[in-house]
């Protein structure tokens, strides 16, 4: 098995935009919750 260099860093930008959709999902979550705790 030859790792394909294009195919790998295709993936690893994959996984980053899934990673930095989470980070914001996470901080929208945390900024509702602190709107809902200053009700």
């Amino acid at each position: 098995f030859i790792a394909d260099d294009s195919k790998l860093h295709k993936i690893g930008q994959k996984i980053n935009i899934a990673n930095a959709t989470q980070a914001l999902d996470v901080t929208r979550i945390l900024v509702e919750a602190s709107k809902q705790l200053e009700r």
